[in-house]
């Protein structure tokens, strides 16, 4: 998760900016409940009646001569309409992609275990052979750390109907170390094909994800929890600005901020759900993997579909 440390970075600079922008005057600062000119804040309050309501301050050139300037009670911000906007659209990215890698995380692991039951329920148990295993280190992030990745190819033979037998292949990437541990090169392994039902022998799992709810699977939680404040810093940028705008500076900004957080946020829901689906029916319709020869029993010959 090295490539969102930028991102996070980003977030939470802007936050502290937003947090200061609005009141981040030296003058409301320095002269801020002061009621006297001195050395140290060159302040003095021109109003010290509590009745008169309350007070404005100037900055003193020395205790004589007030250089002018009047600093209100109650500062300003100094950041334009436009530019808390640009801040507010900030937020908004941090709500899209917050919201919606947890919208996508949560439908992808609904989906996988879905098909899980349907090759656990209806698939046929076969043995395979594994073809080739590689490992190899794989950088993450700026700091040097690299974390293992694990790939094997596995081959089946499945008798048809018509007495033909099919060899299918596929690669199956990013295994699971212990999955990737109990198996030898060329060596078997347990697969599971949904053939029988799909017609496409390329429809094939291996059996210890087939009967695991989780292997290969992120922690749903953990994800819900970093994307979460990804979300919840993004509205509180997006609609704490948005919703400043519109009392006492620029209604119309700041309603268009508060329909744009609510569009992304919306948006980004229905768009990742939109798109996993897409993946799962993609896959289901085209699955990857080769289909090396079809072999007629006793008879060598056969074609050779690669996808």
């Amino acid at each position: 998760m090295g490539h969102l440390c930028l991102p996070l970075v980003l977030l939470l600079a802007s936050l502290f900016l937003t947090a200061t922008a609005a009141c981040s005057s030296d003058d409301c600062i320095a002269c801020q409940s002061t009621t006297k000119c001195d050395m140290q804040t060159g302040c003095r309050s021109e109003k010290d009646d509590p009745d008169v309501g309350p007070p404005t301050f100037v900055r003193c050139v020395n205790e004589t001569t007030p250089c002018g300037r009047v600093v209100e009670h109650n500062c300003k911000p100094e950041m334009s309409p436009i530019a808390l906007l640009c801040v507010s659209l900030f937020g908004v990215l941090a709500i899209f992609i917050g919201c919606g890698c947890i919208s996508g995380q949560l439908r992808g692991v609904k989906l996988e275990k879905e098909k899980r039951m349907r090759y656990r329920t209806n698939g046929t148990r076969l043995n395979g052979v594994v073809l080739s295993k590689r490992q190899r280190q794989i950088a993450s992030g700026n700091d040097g750390n690299t974390r293992t990745e694990r790939d094997m190819t596995v081959e089946y033979q499945y008798a048809e109907a018509n007495g033909q037998m099919v060899h299918t292949s596929k690669n199956f990437s990013d295994i699971e170390e212990q999955v990737y541990k109990s198996c030898t090169e060329q060596g078997t392994i347990e697969v599971v094909t949904m053939a029988t039902t799909t017609g496409d022998t390329r429809h094939f799992m291996l059996a210890a994800y087939v009967d695991s709810n989780t292997l290969g699977l992120p922690n749903t939680c953990c994800m819900v929890v970093l994307f979460g404040i990804f979300t919840i810093a993004g509205c509180g940028i997006s609609f704490g600005i948005s919703l400043g705008l519109i009392l006492p500076v620029e209604p119309t900004l700041g309603v268009f901020g508060v329909v744009i957080g609510v569009f992304a946020l919306v948006t980004s829901w229905f768009v990742a759900r939109t798109l996993i689906n897409k993946r799962f029916a993609q896959l289901h319709e085209k699955p990857r993997g080769t289909i090396s020869a079809t072999i007629e029993m006793g008879n060598a010959g056969g074609n050779s579909i690669v996808q």
